[in-house]
């Protein structure tokens, strides 16, 4: 009997370990090789594993931890810093499933803490319990993908003010999992698990209020830096009328119109005008907020990048825009958002690096003109296909949203084309 509960105590960390790996394999790019050095680390670990069972439970928890990492970090071999994220992730869902197990077992009547810590049987039960847990919870895509984005995000972004919240609530769960191995009765499950669940909440609520106060704060700081800008475009176009004018007087002062000097003054004044770079945005404050808003957050990507960069709003386009229903307003400002991203990307990758925002009326039509310069060939028969993009993997899905979009508003058309090596898209809402 002791040697069955020896091979099965065996065989339930195996499924364990195999499971944490495919977990593991699922939220990483790099997948499991199957390699002969793998398989013999893995039937290893089982055994050191196994050996930690006889360990205090406080020490077990920090081992196991351990543990997971050299494994894994042995056989996929990323960075550090990007394993020890996963594992944590992993391992926390581990203390998880195994207290939501031990608590399944201890409402059986006959079963107390001193049997379930003593007996390999009940234990290996419940380590069968929680790999079929893992693998039921990391076959569901949609987790895989949330997990992955908020991996990506943590090794991309504040990664000391999510790192360290999400060791701290390692080590606290840590603490639980060692008082609830302590204490397996019905009364400490539900303290801790009302401790977790606050202590969780809390944390979370922090976090997404610290990137909410972050975000607002780059905006704010976006948009200060879009109005400096555009003063200065302001007080510059007061300076080259004042310019312009004292120009003018000195030609008018000129006797002979027809002489060398002064068409040499002309051809000077000319020049100087025509090496100056345009940025005009003097017909942005004819948007209304919600556009304005977008149009400034986007072109704020460009400054100091030599763009030129020009509009043309018109009076009536405007007045039609604002008279817009609330959904219809939306739709818009969405569609306005992607095409101002697909042109800022695209015109930063040319020479000429031109942007071009023109809206005005056609027949009482609202048109939204775009023009950005580009580098290369475009296909317009594939650019409106989901996925497809000439920028890389994981991209092309603007234009697709777009298309989708477009299709289920009668009055809304999209068109884009090249013309003279621009590209040009044109969103037009109908009277």
């Amino acid at each position: 009997m002791l040697y069955f509960n020896y091979v099965l105590s065996f065989v339930s960390i195996l499924s364990l370990i195999i499971s944490i790996v495919y977990s593991y394999d699922r939220i990483s790019l790099i997948k499991f090789k199957y390699r002969l050095l793998d398989i013999i680390l893995i039937v290893v670990f089982v055994y050191v594993i196994f050996g930690l069972r006889s360990l205090s439970p406080l020490y077990r928890v920090i081992l196991n931890l351990v543990a997971f990492f050299v494994l894994l970090e042995s056989i996929y071999r990323e960075n550090y810093g990007t394993t020890l994220v996963k594992v944590i992730l992993l391992y926390l869902y581990l203390l998880l499933v195994d207290f939501v197990s031990s608590l399944l077992v201890i409402l059986i009547p006959f079963i107390n803490s001193d049997i379930m810590n003593n007996s390999m049987m009940i234990m290996s039960i419940l380590t069968f319990i929680e790999s079929g847990l893992f693998f039921l919870f990391f076959s569901l895509n949609r987790i895989i993908n949330i997990i992955k984005k908020f991996v990506s995000y943590i090794l991309s972004k504040d990664k000391v003010i999510i790192v360290i919240p999400l060791v701290f609530v390692f080590i606290s769960f840590c603490l639980f999992a060692y008082f609830h191995s302590r204490n397996r009765n019905f009364e400490s499950y539900l303290l801790i698990l009302f401790v977790m669940g606050l202590f969780v909440m809390l944390s979370t609520l922090i976090l997404v209020q610290y990137f909410k106060n972050k975000k607002q704060e780059e905006e704010q700081h976006s948009l200060l830096s879009l109005i400096s800008d555009y003063e200065l475009i302001l007080e510059n176009d007061r300076i080259n009328r004042h310019e312009m004018l004292n120009n003018l007087v000195i030609l008018r002062s000129y006797p002979d119109k027809s002489s060398k000097k002064y068409n040499d003054m002309i051809d000077k004044i000319i020049n100087d005008y025509q090496n100056k770079k345009s940025s005009n945005m003097t017909s942005l404050y004819k948007l209304p907020s919600g556009i304005k808003g977008i149009v400034y957050y986007k072109i704020s990507t460009i400054n100091d990048k030599d763009v030129e960069f020009n509009t043309l709003i018109t009076d009536e386009a405007h007045k039609s825009i604002e008279k817009l229903d609330e959904r219809k307003y939306y739709l818009l400002c969405k569609i306005i958002g992607i095409l101002l991203d697909n042109a800022i990307e695209a015109a930063l990758l040319t020479k000429e690096k031109l942007l071009l925002i023109d809206i005005y009326l056609n027949n009482n039509d609202i048109n939204i003109y775009i023009e950005n310069s580009f580098k290369g060939d475009i296909d317009m028969d594939k650019i409106y296909k989901k996925g497809f993009s000439s920028k890389g993997s994981n991209r092309g899905f603007g234009l697709y949203i777009i298309s989708k979009l477009v299709k289920k508003e009668d009055d809304l058309s999209f068109s884009q084309y090249v013309c003279n090596k621009h590209f040009v898209s044109i969103l037009t809402i109908k009277k």
